[in-house]
C-alpha cells in the first residue's frame, strides 16, 4: 500500500509552512523505483493515488509546489537496487544524484 505516513504529513506541513513564511517553492520528486515494481504501481493506479493525496495537502499549503517523476524519464532496472529502496553504489546512485542537480539547476533558472 502507498501511502503518505503520519511522519510524511508532518514533515510536509512544516516544509509547507517555511516555503509560506519565506516564499520559496518546493519540489517533489518521485524517486526511482525498480522497472518491474513501477510497472505495477501505475498499472493498479496506486502511482496517482498517492501523487493525488499528496497534491491535496501540497496544493493548498505551499507558496508553490512542483511535482516531478524521474522514472518517467528514466528507467531504473530491477538490478540497479541493492534492495527494494536503494540503488547500488556508485554507478546507479551517482546517475541518481546527476538527475538531482540536473532538475534543481533547471528549476533554478
Amino acid at each position: 500500500v502507498l501511502e503518505l505516513s503520519q511522519d510524511a504529513l508532518f514533515a510536509v506541513d512544516r516544509i509547507c509552512a517555511l516555503s509560506r513564511q519565506y516564499k520559496f517553492p518546493v519540489q517533489f520528486v518521485c524517486a526511482p523505483v525498480p522497472e518491474s515494481v513501477y510497472r505495477s504501481w501505475a498499472a493498479d493506479g496506486r502511482l496517482n493515488r498517492l501523487t493525488r493525496s499528496l497534491r491535496s495537502v501540497v496544493e493548498p499549503n505551499c507558496h508553490g509546489a512542483v511535482f516531478a517523476d524521474v522514472n518517467r524519464d528514466r528507467s531504473f532496472p530491477d538490478y540497479a537496487f541493492r534492495d527494494p529502496d536503494h540503488l547500488r553504489r556508485p554507478g546507479w546512485a551517482t546517475l541518481y544524484g546527476l538527475i538531482l542537480r540536473n532538475m534543481l539547476a533547471t528549476s533554478s533558472r
